[in-house]
């Protein structure tokens, strides 16, 4: 799985205060992991917690534990919408490809003024054989920012 867009992570300030966050920031995804679990097994309701660790996990390519921890976490709280498209990706990469679609085609809806989003949706789509839906969105942000060149 490809690392976050660094300037998508402005996305994440919410998780600032969460344990392990430091360790997430600086790359050190395995402290950042073990600090978390640790952390929640003493505090298993911190939805951002699970959050985080599902971050994490996504981006050491642990797909099906990512997508456990972000399942937990949507049980506790709403997820970021950086975090939902990583949920969609780790299903798609888990050949989840329906909950993938459908997953991605509701942030296409909530982030469709954002064109950063709306190319990682598309990229997502692309991945899970929709080029049609890919393409579409790729319009879409193209209109909203003429000058983005991918």
């Amino acid at each position: 799985m490809p690392a976050r867009p660094a300037d998508l992570a402005r996305c994440l300030r919410p998780l600032s205060g969460i344990v392990g966050w430091s360790d997430y920031c600086c790359g050190k995804l395995d402290d950042a992991i073990d600090a978390l679990q640790a952390h929640l097994n003493l505090d298993p309701d911190d939805g951002r917690g699970w959050e985080l660790l599902g971050l994490a996990l996504r981006d050491v390519g642990k797909p099906l534990q990512a997508a456990d921890a972000f399942e937990r976490a949507s049980l506790l709280c709403s997820l970021q919408s950086l975090s939902r498209l990583c949920l969609a990706e780790c299903y798609a990469v888990l050949k989840r490809h329906q909950l993938a679609k459908e997953l991605y085609l509701l942030q296409a809806e909530e982030l469709a003024d954002d064109p950063q989003f709306l190319l990682l949706i598309a990229s997502g789509l692309d991945g899970i054989d929709q080029p049609q839906m890919s393409l579409g969105l790729c319009r879409r942000a193209a209109g909203l920012e003429p000058e983005l060149g991918q």
